[in-house]
């Protein structure tokens, strides 16, 4: 088999949640799109959990992205069976050795493909290479699922009217438009009506 060793150092800062220990950290498009894979189930991976990739949610965050700030990290997995994950604590330094064959991925997201791609596109098609902050953890694949299911299905919207009004004032008192929202006037005149009543 051929099969390659990898060992990738990056600054992170280490924190503990419930007995399990996860990374943040910061790395450029360019330098983990060869790295990433995600677990999608197709006709050659019946076993995968996370739906196909849909062009149009890419292309709108890769928009986005192109003059806007996203601070939500992609949730990553360095699976166990497939690499070692070890922390220097006095550098800062997290250091990931993985021995695998050369098309295997090291780091499977688990949270955030669409906003992954994006960011590729925006590197690939715009020349823009921005810092990607995730959290990687080192947990099994059935972790990985697991938690997956947590972020997908136990989330909450925020109330659509909350979101338009914070939007609104944003773009009011700044002059800026944010990219990809758009509020017609008679909702802006509906949300001004509501709020004047509330008050």
């Amino acid at each position: 088999s051929n099969c390659i060793f990898i060992s990738m150092k990056w600054k992170s800062v280490k924190f503990k949640q419930n007995n399990t220990v996860g990374y943040m950290v910061n790395v450029k498009a360019s330098e983990v799109q060869n790295l990433v894979g995600i677990d999608q189930k197709t006709s050659s991976n019946k076993n995968g959990y996370q739906r196909p990739q849909s062009p149009s949610r890419v292309k709108s965050f890769q928009k986005f992205m192109q003059s806007e700030f996203c601070p939500v990290p992609l949730v990553a997995n360095i699976r166990v069976a497939d690499g070692e994950i070890s922390y220097n604590d006095k550098t800062g330094f997290l250091t990931i050795d993985n021995k695998l064959s050369s098309k295997d991925p090291i780091i499977w997201i688990c949270e955030g493909q669409h906003r992954y791609w994006g960011y590729i596109g925006l590197y690939e098609e715009n020349e823009v290479d921005v810092d990607i902050p995730f959290v990687l953890v080192n947990e099994s694949r059935e972790w990985e699922i697991a938690n997956f299911y947590v972020i997908n299905k136990k989330q909450r919207a925020i109330p659509t009217d909350l979101a338009e009004i914070a939007a609104m004032a944003y773009q009011e008192s700044t002059g800026r438009e944010i990219s990809g929202v758009s509020i017609a006037d008679t909702r802006k005149m509906a949300i001004k009506l509501a709020e004047k009543l509330n008050s």
